[in-house]
């Protein structure tokens, strides 16, 4: 460990890994279950990883004592269904042991080894068969250490989505029968032709707040016409990512300042953008409105695409022919035709 501070001044350090001294009578005290080893896991094929996992690490590190691994074993490790006891009472015994085991082509289930004779092991073969065992119960004038062993070996299986060979539908769900008894149902986004507005009447709105996306609209005022607070959002000719950018700010700060507002009443809020070039990226704000109705249940948005020089006669009358509909979010006009954003269920055999 090195420390070297601002003035030229350095510090070091070496530290050694601890190694403890075998000792003779650390485990004078302690039960004579120490050498009863517990082997669990959920299935048989994971029950060998175990007995494979610990085979190999117990190989590798011939200065653990017994004592410690079992009791590791014994009150470190979560005790699963599936299980296997094995009674040794040296670390060298246990690694051949467990080595036998893992080539063993028998089922490795309910397996109980015992290579020596002992009252305890009758202890290890009931948790075998199933019984619960408090085996911290043993140890009440005796420590001995937890220490490093292999931890679950869990499946590597990948649940990762697979690779498309070709190229995916225009969808967003599918319909088929779920394990749960769930249906999905399988859909595509599709523009519909609005019903005809008639004579609807325009709701009462405590606050309204229309806002003109793109320099097409630099010229607009509406004068005299009542959509509420207009805000207009010109912007010169630039890069489309840079349009977007500029434009969804500013109009988030507009949403932003009506929500902390908190409207007594019904409140709508309408964002216009044209269907040419590059502000018809602008159609992504959409989502900006629906979060805005999320966020405040007086709320309605809606995004109106309308064809580029629009009059402000023509403009004016959209905008109160949509506010009379405020549950539909997203509505285009194309040559004098109105349609409403929604999707259609495909049906089977698509």
């Amino acid at each position: 460990l090195s420390s070297f501070g601002i003035g030229g001044t350095n510090a070091h350090v070496i530290v050694e890994q601890y190694r403890e001294q075998a000792s003779c009578n650390r485990f004078a005290a302690c039960p004579p279950t120490l050498g009863l080893i517990p082997l669990s896991a959920r299935d048989e094929p994971a029950l060998r990883r175990v007995v494979g996992n610990l085979q190999r690490y117990l190989s590798r590190h011939t200065e653990l004592s017994i004592e410690d691994v079992s009791y590791t074993l014994q009150c470190g490790r979560e005790h699963l269904g599936v299980r296997l006891g094995v009674v040794v009472t040296t670390t060298t015994e246990l690694v051949s042991v467990l080595s036998t085991l893992e080539q063993a082509q028998a089922s490795l289930a309910s397996r109980f080894d015992c290579r020596h004779s002992a009252h305890e092991s009758a202890i290890l073969q009931s948790w075998v068969n199933g019984e619960a065992v408090d085996w911290k119960s043993f140890y009440a004038g005796c420590q001995p250490l937890r220490v490093s062993l292999p931890t679950y070996p869990f499946a590597r299986e990948s649940y990762w989505v697979q690779k498309l060979t070709s190229p995916a539908p225009e969808v967003l769900h599918t319909k088929s029968e779920d394990p749960y008894g769930a249906e999905r149902v399988l859909c595509k986004p599709v523009w519909q032709a609005a019903p005809s507005v008639g004579s609807a009447s325009l709701p009462v709105y405590s606050d309204r707040l229309t806002i003109l996306c793109g320099e097409s609209f630099n010229t607009i005022r509406l004068t005299g016409q009542h959509v509420g607070e207009l805000v207009c959002l010109g912007s010169p000719v630039q890069p489309s990512g840079q349009l977007f950018e500029e434009i969804a700010g500013a109009a988030f700060a507009q949403v932003r300042a009506l929500l902390e507002r908190r409207p007594k009443g019904r409140a709508l809020i309408q964002l216009v953008t044209t269907q040419d070039g590059p502000n018809a990226l602008l159609a992504g704000l959409a989502g900006l409105l629906k979060t805005a109705a999320l966020e405040n249940s007086r709320v309605s948005g809606q995004l109106i695409e309308v064809d580029a020089g629009i009059s402000e006669l023509e403009l004016f009358a959209k905008l109160n022919q949509s506010a009379a509909f405020p549950d539909e979010a997203h509505v285009r006009y194309v040559s004098g035709r109105r349609d409403v954003f929604g999707w259609q269920e495909i049906v089977s055999g698509f």
